[in-house]
Order: C-alpha cells, then sequence, then structure tokens
C-alpha cells in the first residue's frame, strides 16, 4: 500500500517530448497544493485511489501508482495517460492536467473540488469502464442531456465537487461556501431570468443571452453544488412548452439543456434521467451521503480519519459501513475498519472492476447482484432522485436530425460552430421531437408515452405517425452514423476554436 506521504506526486510540464509522450518532471513547489489536497475530501478520494491501484495490482496489473497531478499551460481539466517523468516511460499511467494558476481553493470550481472530479474520470478508466457507441455529438454540461455513460462518467465526477465542499475537513474558505446563499441564489436567478428572456425577447431582459460567455462559467461551478443537491436537473422545466408553442424550438433546447427545473415542474421521463449527468450526480451524492450518514467508522490502515458529511440525507444506513473479507483481501486492506464514506466507495470500485458498466442503471443492477443486502437503502436513494420512477434500461436508438443544428456547446448560443442535433429515440424530450418535421406536440407526446422501442420500425403502432414521417424517422437513423464523434474530440475542437464562439457574440 503507497504511504500517506506518496499518495501524490505533483508535476511540472517540461514542453518536451519523447517518443509520442510528454516529459515531465517534479514540481520544485508542491507544498502549498499538499496542505490542500492531502487533506479533506481530496485526501479520503487519494486514499480510495491507492486502494484502487493496489486491487488493480492484486488483479494482474502493473505495480501501483500515486496519484499524478500535472500543473500546466492547458486550460480547462482532463484526465490523461501517459508521460515520461524525467527518464522514465509511463505509457499506460494516468495523470490529472490542471491550469498551473488555478485557484487552489474557497471558490466553486477551485483546484480542490477539480482535482478529485478528474481523478474520478481515472478511476473509472482504470478500473475498465470504457464508452459505449454512444450517440451525443453535443460537448456536455451539467444540464445537457447527452447520453447514458457521459452523463455516467461526468454525474459520477461531478458529485466529488460536492462531497469537497461538504467535507467536514474542507479548507474553511472552501467550507464556506456551502452556505454562501447570496451566492447560490445569484446563479439560481439568473438562470432563470435567462430563460425568461428568451421567452419574451431580449428587448425585455439584462441582455443575458448577449454577455452569456461571460456568466454563465461561474453560474454553472455553482449549480453543479446548489441545484445538483437540490436535484432540479430532475425537473422539466416550464417554459419549455410555452417556447415550443412559440415556434422556437432553438430557444426551447437552449433552456432545456442550460436551466434547472423548479421543485414544482414535472419530473423528466426516465430515460432523460438516466442521460443527464446532473441527475447522475445528484444520486451519486445522495447515495454516498446515506452510506456516510451514521456511519463514522474507526481506524483504517491507512488513516485514522472518521467521515461524514455535514448534508442529511436518507437514513436507512444499516449493512453498508464494512467490506467482506474477500474483497478486503483485494483492496489490500490488513487491518481495522475504513470509515464508511470509503468503504461505500471501494465497493463501488469493486462493481466497475467486476462488472464494467456503462451507465448508471446497469451500475445499479451490478451493485445489487454483488450487495443485496443494501436493496432497500439504494432504492430509497433512487426513489427520492427519481420521483419513483427509477432509471431506465431501455437500448439506445440514436437518430440524427440534419434539419435541426445546434451550437458546439451551450457557450455557443449563437451557433457559430453548428452541429446537426442526435437524439436518443427511447430517451428523446418534447424538444427533440418537435425538432421534426411534421410532429407536433401532441404527436411528440404520443411518441414518448408508447415507448420504449427496440427499433424504429417500432414507430408503426404509433397512431398519427405516417407513411411519409416512418420515412422521416429511417433516414434520420441512417444518418446517425455519418455525425457520431467521440466526446473528447468534441470537447477539444471547442477549445480549439472557441475564439470563432467569442466573435459571434459581436454580430449576435
Amino acid at each position: 500500500m503507497l504511504n500517506a506521504d506518496s499518495l501524490l506526486v505533483i508535476l511540472k510540464d517540461t514542453g518536451e517530448e519523447r517518443e509520442g509522450l510528454p516529459v515531465f518532471t517534479y514540481h520544485p513547489e508542491p507544498q502549498p497544493l499538499f496542505s490542500i489536497l492531502k487533506k479533506g475530501f481530496s485526501g479520503r478520494l487519494l486514499r480510495v485511489y491507492a486502494f484502487c491501484q493496489k486491487y488493480l495490482h492484486n488483479q494482474g496489473g502493473t505495480q501501483p501508482e500515486p496519484a499524478y497531478l500535472l500543473l500546466s499551460d492547458n486550460e480547462g481539466g482532463f484526465a490523461r495517460r501517459g508521460f515520461y517523468l524525467d527518464d522514465k516511460e509511463k505509457r499506460d499511467v494516468g495523470y490529472v492536467d490542471l491550469h498551473r494558476e488555478s485557484v487552489i481553493s474557497g471558490r466553486f470550481g477551485a483546484l480542490d473540488q477539480i482535482f478529485p472530479h478528474e481523478l474520478g474520470h481515472l478511476l473509472l478508466g482504470q478500473l475498465g469502464c470504457l464508452p459505449g457507441a454512444g450517440g451525443s455529438n453535443q460537448v456536455h454540461g451539467i444540464g445537457v442531456r447527452t447520453d447514458p455513460w457521459t452523463a455516467f462518467n461526468e454525474g459520477f465526477a461531478e458529485h466529488f465537487q460536492i462531497m469537497a465542499i461538504d467535507d467536514p475537513d474542507a479548507e474553511r474558505s472552501t467550507a464556506a461556501l456551502s452556505s454562501d446563499i447570496g451566492l447560490q441564489t445569484w446563479a439560481e436567478e439568473t438562470v432563470q431570468k435567462y430563460a425568461v428572456e428568451l421567452l419574451e425577447g431580449p428587448g425585455s431582459s439584462l441582455g443575458l443571452r448577449k454577455t452569456f460567455l461571460q456568466w454563465f462559467g461561474r453560474a454553472e461551478q455553482v449549480l453543479r453544488y446548489s441545484a445538483v443537491k437540490k436535484n432540479l436537473f430532475s425537473r422539466e422545466h416550464h417554459l419549455v412548452g410555452k417556447l415550443l408553442n412559440k415556434g422556437d424550438a432553438y430557444a426551447a433546447y437552449l433552456v432545456e439543456n442550460i436551466v434547472p427545473g423548479r421543485q414544482g415542474d414535472a419530473p423528466k421521463r426516465p430515460g432523460l434521467m438516466r442521460s443527464s449527468e446532473g441527475v447522475v450526480a445528484a444520486f451519486f451524492h445522495r447515495w454516498i451521503t446515506a452510506c456516510a450518514c451514521g456511519h463514522k467508522g474507526s481506524r483504517a490502515s491507512t488513516s485514522g480519519t472518521s467521515s461524514t458529511s455535514r448534508t442529511s440525507s436518507t437514513s436507512n444506513t444499516s449493512r453498508v459501513a464494512h467490506l467482506p473479507a474477500s474483497i478486503e483481501k483485494m483492496f489490500g486492506i490488513e487491518t481495522g475498519t475504513l470509515p464508511s464514506m470509503e468503504v461505500a466507495y471501494l465497493k463501488i470500485g469493486h462493481v466497475l472492476y467486476k462488472y464494467r458498466p456503462g451507465d448508471v442503471s446497469t451500475l445499479i443492477s451490478s451493485y445489487l447482484t454483488e450487495f443485496p443486502e443494501e436493496e432497500d437503502l439504494l432504492n430509497s436513494v433512487i426513489s427520492d432522485v427519481t420521483a419513483a420512477q427509477g432509471f431506465s434500461s431501455d437500448p439506445e436508438i440514436w437518430l440524427a436530425n440534419p434539419e435541426f443544428e445546434v451550437g458546439t456547446s451551450v457557450f455557443d448560443q449563437y451557433r457559430a460552430l453548428p452541429r446537426i442535433h442526435t437524439f436518443d429515440l427511447n430517451a428523446a424530450s418534447l424538444v427533440d421531437l418537435c425538432t421534426i418535421k411534421g410532429v407536433d406536440q401532441p404527436l411528440a407526446q404520443r411518441i414518448r408515452e408508447l415507448g420504449p422501442y427496440q427499433s424504429v420500425d417500432e414507430l408503426r403502432k404509433v397512431p398519427g405517425l405516417t407513411p411519409e414521417l416512418m420515412r422521416r424517422f429511417a433516414w434520420m437513423a441512417s444518418e446517425m452514423e455519418k455525425v457520431r464523434a467521440h466526446p473528447d474530440s468534441i470537447e477539444m475542437d471547442l477549445l480549439r476554436r472557441f475564439d470563432v464562439i467569442a466573435k459571434s457574440y459581436q454580430a449576435g
């Protein structure tokens, strides 16, 4: 087992490359980051990460490696693989890449939250959870409906940001974010005003669409905490239908993928929830919090720190605070009892490796196969998050509608980098279906109600779906293969060409 002093290594880019890999060296001043990232939630996740390295080694993998953090000039955060550390090749070793000038703590989206986020991506990849074919060709976002794998991957990573703020040992300025009601209210009210502006037109409001680039990035980081904890992304926004009635499908699309619903709004359908990272993040947050609440745990082999959360949650937490001895052995746990939060993550890690789920519904069914005694607790959390509907496990049937274009990410409000809209028939929203020529809201509603479908051909059972519309759906299914893209390539395209998007606001 890696000891406490070797759990994290901070790296610096030399700017060189060797055999197709970047060459890094040890960062000369790691201590400021060590002082933040080795405590609180990051410290807990580093221990989980180290146990998972031992687990993989015991399954026939390579020697355990610490978590590596590269401070680079690259904007954004990334989970990457492969580098040289001075003269030693680490071709298959993962690392987190964050900008060297990132704020370390004390603000939403600071490094002490994004580092565990990206470490979560690394864990999913190392444990063998690989994406399926997917179908969304849109850059992910906390409110964006993508596909089940992207929502699973991002939702799992994003819930760590909430855990980092709510951790009882969080750095003081980070912990204070949980009670910054003013900032949370600003973010939630601003996106709601943005939705009203799209409905009423720019002349009636503050010009929030025109200034979108200036405020939304900060607001989204806040919403990753406040709106996810309230589970608002599980709700259909009430203005979407009004925008469709108005004939503005693109504005309806923007509201649906940017603005969380309100507590009184109708819940989304199960397929949409499975494909919405904001909902998946809420599920993981409530699940782990339920596991940790009331079970402080005792001594761990690498840490004596107990783990609880400041948030309230489901109280049914029995039978979750221990690992079976056979699984303890896989993780190399020698003595003592781990804190219950870490136990919960290790159980999930075991299931991830053994079953390789590619979406949240498959994870849930796999977890209950392995730990059936936790069914009551898990079902209670699922019911809470999904309004008693559960997460869909329906097959994905992806369609591409060349007659409706969206931008490359929600930041591309004026569609400077247009993309053909894609969606899963079994997770379709009213907006998705109403963008199809010849489909109105009543017909769209019938299509949704009569699903799920095993193929496009089963749409024949929908009253009002004409032969012409059947041909159109078949055409959209054939068009899908032309636009299918890897999520990473879409995001990199956004970063490379963001200047084009920025210029569009001058003319918009």
